[in-house]
């Protein structure tokens, strides 16, 4: 702790700058977060001008289907939602319409669980902590948790083979936009497909054996959820031993001056004591008055 309080200027401590860089970086990151919402916004507008617009139920010929507004666009490089309006875009490429469900089933499941808005919350949180290391691998594991929910949810209730069909169009998609040059907006948008192999890997295995169905043990979830609870119900703090001989109250602190006798012996002056003082630059006496000694 005596490092944070070390001074690197005349009173302007390590503590005080840590604090303006923490605080100076996170209003720079939090700058370049709105212009790139702004410029998202921007380019989103120009494609939906430039697009063949269409619907869910439009596209797939079902009535009973959830209708969002489906964008069909060269510009789009790989099946995704962008920003917070319930818009599906589509690339303008050639795929079944047994793969166009499935692609459009995935992007629905996004819709319903708002996985939008959940990735601006880990943006700002970054934002915040962006000197905490894990917050990023935070951003990553969620964009991959969200994907194997999206595709479990997809498949929800269908047979194994339906399972593997799905798992085929994973493939097959992202084969087929393989050679799509990628937009710089992933963290403001969900997507069907765009990730590298490893994480494809991820999904189909999970499709495969089905891991999206299980769920994590009810205890070991409460346990987690009281974990906070009970560690603020103790607080370990350093045992100091009681002040023995002469002390200073907060009363004759305001009172008290310090008495030069030499260069190297100063004693604290109170109303009723008088105290040795072992270390004249100690922080705590900045800012009391001396008064030299008459000899």
């Amino acid at each position: 702790m005596e490092f944070m309080w070390y001074e690197i200027y005349p009173d302007i401590p390590v503590s005080n700058i840590l604090w303006f860089l923490w605080i100076a970086i996170a209003v720079i990151k939090l700058v370049i977060y709105i212009n790139r919402i702004s410029q998202m916004r921007s380019i989103v507008k120009k494609i939906s001008e430039n697009s063949e617009k269409t619907s869910v139920r439009e596209l797939l010929h079902d009535p009973t289907l959830e209708d969002y507004p489906v964008y069909i666009s060269e510009l789009i490089d790989s099946p995704k939602i962008i920003g917070y309006k319930r818009n599906i875009y589509l690339p303008k490429v050639k795929i079944s319409n047994n793969q166009l469900d499935n692609i459009i089933n995935h992007e629905i499941q996004h819709i319903r669980h708002f996985d939008f808005f959940k990735k601006q919350l880990l943006e700002l949180l970054i934002i915040i902590y962006w000197w905490f290391p894990p917050v990023y691998l935070l951003r990553k594991q969620y964009h991959i948790y969200s994907e194997l929910r999206a595709d479990g949810f997809a498949v929800k209730d269908t047979s194994e083979y339906e399972h593997l069909k799905y798992a085929q169009t994973l493939i097959e998609v992202q084969m087929v936009l393989c050679n799509e040059k990628k937009d710089s907006f992933n963290r403001y948008s969900t997507m069907f497909i765009a990730d590298g192999v490893q994480t494809l890997k991820w999904r189909i295995e999970s499709l495969n054996s089905r891991s999206f169905i299980k769920r994590s043990n009810i205890l070991i979830l409460f346990f987690i959820a009281i974990i906070p609870f009970f560690t603020n119900c103790v607080i370990f703090e350093p045992k100091f031993s009681a002040p023995t001989g002469e002390y200073i109250d907060e009363e004759q602190w305001l009172d008290s001056y310090l008495l030069k006798i030499d260069e190297e012996e100063y004693y604290l002056v109170s109303e009723n004591a008088m105290i040795l003082v072992s270390d004249i630059n100690d922080p705590i006496l900045k800012g009391i008055p001396i008064k030299e000694s008459v000899k």
